[in-house]
């Protein structure tokens, strides 16, 4: 089974109404994906009817939201959060990605014992290669991320921001990620997704459109624009 886990809270991300850019995220899933997975939202409104069946719905109160915000999707590397039988793969991903093709081979992605996959992140400016916008893992393996954050979650939060690592105060959740699971090697390794899998796309800077283009190409040797329609997903970035 794989767990798809999801984080939704609030009214709108990237300027789009949450409701729906989550069932638009989640119906390509729904319509073309054949294995057997269960669909796991922790969210404020956990009433909402996306038209989508057998949802389980994870309340975030007021106090976690305001705690945790979207770092809450750390939560589901305890695989007791999700009941995940001890076979099961987890899955967490963001709901502002924009599926352009079937998403069955970025969701059936193999993962082996001690292997978390992530996204391909091309567009960096450092050595941080995971993207936090996918990771799949084995569900019972990866709980050590989640006991860590929980405890000491207080000084873990602030601190890529003091330490200049990012731009915003709630950023930083990948960066915790990767070096949690960096701890462990070789015992635990990371795996990425090819990186002509998902496009990135600046829609309103030009300069950072054309950085993204020169990246791509350092990574892959490929062309950009050579690429960006036959891309499984993208991500469209606004600031």
């Amino acid at each position: 089974m794989i767990n798809i886990c999801l984080v939704k809270y609030g009214t709108e991300v990237q300027g789009f109404e949450i409701n729906q850019l989550t069932k638009d995220f989640l119906t390509p899933i729904v319509e073309n994906v054949k294995e057997d997975y269960k669909i796991h939202i922790a969210t404020d409104k956990p009433d909402i009817d996306l038209g989508i069946k057998d949802i389980n719905f994870l309340k975030l109160t007021d106090d976690i939201i305001d705690a945790h915000e979207h770092w809450s999707k750390i939560f589901f590397f305890n695989p007791y959060n999700i009941n995940a039988g001890i076979e099961d793969t987890t899955i967490i991903m963001d709901i502002d990605m924009q599926w352009q093709k079937d998403p069955s081979p970025v969701i059936t992605y193999p993962v082996e014992t001690g292997e978390f996959v992530s996204m391909n992140r091309w567009w960096r400016d450092n050595d941080m290669p995971i993207s936090g916008n996918f990771y799949k893992f084995k569900s019972h393996e990866f709980q050590f991320v989640y006991n860590e954050y929980m405890t000491n979650f207080n000084t873990i939060r602030p601190r890529y921001y003091k330490d200049g690592i990012v731009t915003q105060p709630n950023e930083g959740e990948q960066y915790f990620v990767y070096e949690t699971v960096k701890r462990k090697q070789p015992w635990f390794n990371i795996k990425l997704q090819p990186a002509e899998w998902c496009m990135k796309v600046h829609t309103e800077n030009e300069e950072k459109q054309k950085l993204y283009e020169s990246r791509f190409k350092e990574t892959t040797r490929k062309d950009y624009h050579d690429c960006f329609f036959d891309a499984i997903w993208t991500y469209k970035a606004n600031k």
